[in-house]
């Protein structure tokens, strides 16, 4: 039998009360880490190594000094994880008082929730902003995994390869029971921030926020209120504005990735090829669940399938764009709303590609107008090209507007499973990594659709 360490056998009075290097933890919330709590961490996995040593020393059972001596290291290592969640709790509260607040709530924050518990905050991590710094900062980094790890090292400790001793202490934190791991939240934040540096909706202005419940509301402007001239002593005039929830429940997004042993143990590169295969095809699938959500079985609903976005309508049977009107036409929409300019376009890779090649009749490149002419144009294979317009059937869309109204809900409780015995027999091993994400538009009619863009 085997401890969550790894540690073969059992002590004469049960296994060690505390994983090896598990962290620290208050509540349910993992701590962050400073010099003095690394100092207690460490002379902790120092005291643990030499329980461990004992019992390697002793496998059939220890004799009465030895097992005194094994009680007085267990004693000390729960004085040592004692003293570091003491030191952690500090920490955790002097990084709270040193946000700035204002009305009682920090400025990195906005209020969120059902109010049926309290009215606190979640971090909204936008556009340049780093989701490791914002939110692991805040939340705190689990104890016990050592900055050295990478994601792509954890993947390649998972399957079986060499492993450091700083791997082997982030594969015990994050073991689950049914033999999975859940990634450590800052390896987890690295693979988002990763992420969202491939995905075009990021790129876009699209915000991101941690979900830590299973059910998030968030409170959604429909129309905006008006405004009316009065006279001294008349009644204001009533305007009622239109208000609505957008929910927040994380769907499931999993991906299965498979090689050959031979593969998994001698290439060099496994880990940065690991790491990259799982960002890429994550990226694609966010991008399309943002863009075409269906909002229905398992999916996320995305911009294009949220009511309320503008059309701008290519045609019956669509049309190939053969000049920048269309885009044009969308800006003025979202314009029109009162809305903030849009901060992108977003397009199959098809669109951007007859876009270049317009040409006015001179042969000389078509001149954007001025008025879109700082139009970011993201493209992405997200967005599809085999969409339905009347006869056409390889139709596609562009989307033009303020994608910092969007926000991406993501779980940080990323899961990773080895898939070991369904591929015994061809000598492969399987890899399951698994997502839990949602999309939420706050003002839908600050975005619009060039519906039914064909090719040429």
């Amino acid at each position: 039998m085997c401890n969550p360490d790894g540690m073969s056998g059992l002590t004469p009075k049960g296994m060690i009360k505390n994983p090896p290097l598990g962290g620290f933890f208050i509540g349910k919330m993992k701590l962050m880490t400073t010099d003095r709590v690394q100092a207690a961490l460490e002379k902790r996995g120092q005291i643990i190594e030499q329980m461990m040593e004992l019992s390697e020393a002793h496998p059939e059972g220890f004799d009465t000094t030895t097992q005194a001596k094994y009680d007085r290291l267990n004693s000390e290592q729960e004085k040592a994880k004692e003293l570091g969640e003491r030191f952690a709790n500090e920490e955790a509260l002097n990084y709270e008082m040193e946000q700035p607040f204002e009305d009682g709530r920090p400025l990195n924050r906005i209020p969120i929730g059902t109010g049926t518990i309290e009215d606190r905050g979640t971090p909204i991590v936008k556009k340049g902003e780093s989701f490791a710094e914002k939110v692991v900062a805040r939340h705190g980094r689990p104890l016990g995994v050592s900055n050295n790890v990478s994601l792509g090292g954890l993947m390649h400790g998972m399957l079986g390869g060499p492993v450091t001793h700083d791997v082997r202490a982030a594969l015990t934190e994050g073991t689950d029971s049914q033999g999975g791991y859940t990634v450590p939240t800052h390896l987890t934040a690295g693979f988002i921030d990763a992420l969202r540096q491939k995905t075009a909706v990021f790129e876009a202005g699209a915000n991101v926020m941690p979900l830590e419940t299973q059910t998030t509301n968030i409170a959604r402007l429909d129309t905006d209120p008006s405004w009316a001239w009065r006279a001294e002593g008349a009644s204001v005039t009533e305007s009622t504005p239109s208000f609505s929830n957008v929910t927040l429940v994380p769907k499931s997004l999993a991906v299965l990735v498979k090689a050959s042993n031979e593969v998994l143990q001698d290439s060099v590169n496994i880990e940065q090829i690991l790491f990259q295969s799982l960002v890429n095809s994550a990226a694609v699938a966010i991008d399309n669940a943002v863009l075409t959500g269906s909002g229905s079985g398992n999916e996320p609903l995305g911009i294009l399938n949220t009511s309320g976005i503008a059309n701008v309508d290519m045609g019956t049977n669509g049309d190939q764009m053969s000049d920048f009107a269309p885009l044009i036409d969308a800006y003025y929409q979202v314009q029109k709303e009162n809305a903030n300019d849009p901060t992108a376009a977003v397009m199959h890779p098809r669109t951007f590609k007859d876009l270049a090649r317009m040409t006015e009749d001179s042969g000389q490149p078509l001149i954007m107008a001025d008025m879109i002419k700082d139009l970011p144009l993201l493209t992405t294979t997200g967005m599809p090209i085999d969409e339905t317009k009347g006869t056409s059937t390889d139709a596609s869309s562009v989307l033009v507007g303020d994608f910092s109204q969007v926000i991406v809900g993501i779980r940080q409780d990323f899961q990773l499973e080895v898939l070991r015995e369904l591929y015994r027999s061809t000598l492969e091993t399987g890899f399951i990594a698994h997502l839990r994400v949602d999309v939420a538009v706050t003002r839908p009619q600050h975005f619009c659709r060039i519906e039914g863009v064909t090719t040429y």
